[in-house]
């Protein structure tokens, strides 16, 4: 007995020695691949070129640290990968505007952090002087005008015949155009002339033909030369030379072929290709790029493209940008364009009676013309994707897509309306026929991907709007179509009906796939019970069917109305829908709630709402929802800017990260602001909601402020009266008169894209004082400083800031556009003068 207990013992010592070994020798092996790591960091390239203003033509050499690394670019602020520009000499500016660079190196797989610059090139005002000369013919006088127009840049206009030519030998004239690059040119003596002719360097006009050199004695022009050469004058003598872009070789001109894949080195399962004049490593056929490595396509039929990945069989395009890096223009869908006439009445009651004739017509009642469709569809934001990115939106978001309950909803006689705004659902399983192009017998899903692929294709990035508290009304009375689906929905692959509720209990209102406890319920709305038990309420059949539209492409969701459900609904469904995304390569899925309530109340039901705190709020302040009607006061001068010391001071300290949240002028809920504001006091309200924290997002048609003929603005807060018609009336005064809101919008777009600071830096009040604003962004340790006004221009002066450089930011709206001064603070203080109605930035560089 005490010799086995003894054995025993010494095995269990001996057992615990081993552990004790292994786990010295895990140390001493994560050590050494901490070590390793540590060896093989990947220095940051140098960008040998300053942010800053700069000419066209302007070169940006950028140098790798280690002679082994390859470095990648791209110049629109995206993130460099492999399938990207490739730097292989001097990027040359070759156009006006405002260009992103972002670089990194690649040594094997490892890569380094990105550096950035951000350069604006501006046209060449001041240029060399250029000399033409004009050998007169022996018919002409012996005054020689030269008549120019359409200068490069511009210049003062003179009057026919133009200025008189100086007088050299043997019949030649001369001219020198001073600080112009090119122009549109006339020779003439006042009776005769040449031809409209151009020219842009030094240059002889000879019997119809321009020179580079002078002829001498007529010599080139009876010169003969083979084909892609020409003749020139070099020590008095005719010569042929190639023309650009061929070489001699044999006696013959040759096209240069440059073979830029030629020693271009590509990893393993890809080759190179040129494409913009670059070589690029793309993937071999059947592979695809995933983690910056080419991968085999598995299971996938057919083959995906570039841009997605193969997860569990299905093709999935990855969005990995970040939702704070967009602008969102807010689009009611049936409001803003018909695309397709064809989808317009398809019940036959619940479309303009007179069609397109009362499209644009304002009768503001119950029943009146505002309550029925109007046909805008996805056609019809297709057709116009150019005119949502000329005004510099990088996201939209729509309102719900689901198919609605049919017909005209009937209530007493007193009420009726159509579901134009997507919010009463009947159908959860299929597209509204209103929207796509397939008819009212096919479930929309195949154009409704078609439309997500084609905004992505486009640069453009997809927010919907989802219901998951309640369908459509469920009273509706006769003669609607409505009716014969009261009660009832379609989700998640059955019919769900009061009548036949399997999981209602009479005994127990707290179960049912419907809600019939009488809480949380909103007017007439069916509802949906998402606090039963497991497996025997709505919400497991939400999920799925919100879990399609993650599959169809969608890159965020507004939820709507989620004060009217509990807080652990709102976590539940928002990590799920979270958790989804990311399986699917969404990393950065975003969501933002609508939560129409008091605004510190919002803030702490979200707070405690989910584990992954990636739902945040659609936040107005002081109301969360209703701006026009509680926050006005502060634009229209009636309030100061103190009224927001509420927002940053109380409501950011809880929130987990306010810059994700959600911030507008106005809405589809409540009366246009432009029924309150005036131009100026609109475009102080922009202002702040771009220069703020949080995601701006803009009602759609506010860039026309409805100010053409037949559009009228309203301080009307019945909300039929927000959702107006733009259609191509609006977008046509919009495109031809190019408004002063629309320029003013282009503006803050080009701003906000241009600075990360803005899109994601923390935000600090330094003073927030009746018309007067000034704040700090704080973003990976650089600096934002901003002042605002919605009155008269004033100083402030900035003490124990940063020293270093800076770019200020002086807008143009009236241009649409911005420029850059570039200041350097050495003694820590600097006098930030804000103009009238307008605002200052100063913003450090990278």
């Amino acid at each position: 007995m005490f010799s086995v207990i003894k054995i025993d013992f010494i095995s269990l010592l001996l057992k615990k020695l081993n552990v004790l070994v292994t786990i010295l020798a895990l140390n001493l092996l994560l050590l050494s691949c901490s070590e390793k790591k540590s060896e093989n960091i990947v220095e940051k390239p140098i960008i040998e070129s300053p942010t800053g203003n700069y000419k066209i033509g302007h070169e940006v050499t950028i140098r790798a640290s280690n002679e082994n690394d390859i470095i990648y670019y791209t110049l629109d602020g995206t993130t460099p990968t492999k399938e990207k520009n490739r730097y292989i000499s001097p990027i040359k500016f070759e156009q006006e505007g405002i260009f992103t660079l972002k670089a990194l190196s690649f040594r094997d797989e490892l890569k380094s952090k990105i550096v950035d610059a951000i350069y604006t090139i501006e046209k060449n005002t001041i240029t060399s002087n250029f000399t033409v000369h004009f050998k007169k013919p022996d018919s002409w006088s012996s005054s020689i005008n030269v008549y120019y127009w359409d200068t490069t840049p511009e210049s003062d206009t003179v009057i026919w015949p133009g200025e008189l030519m100086n007088l050299e030998e043997d019949s030649w004239y001369s001219y020198t155009f001073r600080n112009i690059s090119s122009t549109n040119l006339i020779f003439n003596d006042g009776v005769n002339q040449t031809t409209d002719l151009l020219r842009d360097k030094d240059g002889w006009y000879y019997n119809d033909i321009w020179y580079d050199y002078k002829p001498v004695g007529g010599v080139c022009e009876n010169y003969s030369c083979q084909t892609d050469s020409h003749c020139e004058i070099q020590n008095s003598s005719p010569i042929c030379v190639c023309n650009t872009g061929f070489h001699l070789e044999n006696q013959i001109c040759i096209e240069d072929i440059i073979d830029l894949c030629e020693n271009y080195s590509c990893q393993s399962n890809s080759h190179c290709e040129t494409q913009n004049n670059l070589p690029n490593c793309v993937c071999n056929t059947g592979f695809h790029l995933e983690n910056d490595i080419c991968v085999e396509i598995q299971n996938c039929n057919p083959e995906c493209t570039e841009d997605q990945s193969c997860v569990n069989g299905v093709c999935v395009t990855t969005i990995t940008s970040d939702f704070r890096e967009e602008t969102i223009y807010f689009i009611m869908t049936d409001r803003f364009s018909d695309g397709n006439s064809s989808n317009n009445s398809i019940y036959g009651d619940e479309y303009l009676p007179n069609g397109e004739s009362q499209m644009y017509n304002y009768d503001e009642s119950k029943t009146g013309i505002l309550s029925y469709y109007h046909g805008g569809d996805f056609q019809g934001i297709l057709n116009n994707l150019q005119y949502i990115k000329d005004m510099g939106f990088t996201a939209i978001w729509i309102t719900p897509v689901i198919k609605q309950a049919k017909g005209r909803y009937y209530y007493g006689g007193e009420y009726q309306a159509s579901a134009f705004h997507g919010y009463w659902a009947y159908d959860f399983d299929k597209i509204d026929p209103h929207l796509h192009n397939s008819g009212v017998n096919s479930d929309g899903w195949e154009d409704f991907e078609n439309f997500i692929n084609t905004l992505h294709e486009n640069g453009i990035k997809l927010m919907l709007d989802i219901v998951t508290n309640h369908g459509h009304p469920d009273n509706s009375t006769s003669p609607s179509l409505w009716s014969t689906d009261n009660h009832c929905v379609i989700m998640n692959g059955r019919e769900w009906c009061y009548e036949s509720d399997p999981y209602k209990d009479s005994n127990d209102p707290s179960k049912g796939f419907f809600n019939y406890r009488g809480d949380y319920k909103l007017s007439a709305l069916i509802d949906f019970n998402e606090r039963g038990a497991d497996g025997e309420d709505a919400r497991e059949h939400l999920k799925a069917v919100y879990k399609k539209f993650i599959d169809a492409g969608v890159d965020a969701f507004r939820i709507d109305t989620i004060a009217y459900m509990t807080k652990e609904w709102w976590g539940e469904f928002s990590d799920e829908m979270y958790r989804y995304a990311r399986s699917k390569g969404k990393d950065n899925f975003y969501m933002v709630g609508e939560g129409w309530m008091g605004r510190n109340d919002a803030i702490q039901r979200m707070q405690s709402s989910s584990e992954e705190k990636k739902l945040y709020l659609l936040d107005l302040q002081g109301s969360c929802m209703d701006y026009p009607g509680e926050m006005y006061r502060v634009f229209d001068g009636s309030a100061g800017f103190q009224y927001f010391t509420q927002v940053t001071e109380y409501g950011d300290s809880i929130i987990s990260d306010p810059t994700y949240i959600g911030t507008f002028v106005d809405n589809h809920d409540v009366y246009r602001a432009n029924g309150r504001f005036n131009e100026a006091q609109y475009k102080n309200a922009l202002n702040y909601i771009y220069l703020f924290r949080g995601v701006p997002i803009v009602y759609y048609g506010t860039e026309a402020m409805y100010s053409w003929s037949g559009a009228y603005a309203t301080t009307n807060k019945d909300d039929v009266c927000a959702r107006w018609m733009l259609g191509e009336n609006g977008i046509n005064y919009v495109k031809n008169s190019q408004p002063p809101i629309y320029k003013h919008l282009k503006m803050l777009n080009s701003i906000r894209h241009s600075s990360t600071i803005l899109q994601k830096g923390r935000q600090e009040n330094i003073l927030l004082q009746d018309e007067k604003a000034v704040i700090k962004r704080v973003y990976n340790n650089k600096s934002a400083y901003i002042g605002m006004t919605r009155g008269n221009s004033y100083t402030h002066n900035l003490t124990s800031i940063e020293n270093g450089s800076y770019r200020k930011i002086n807008p143009n709206s009236s241009q649409g556009n911005f420029s850059v001064e570039i200041v350097e603070i050495t003694d820590g203080n600097y006098s930030l003068t804000v103009p009238e109605n307008s605002f200052t930035i100063l913003e450090m560089n990278n």
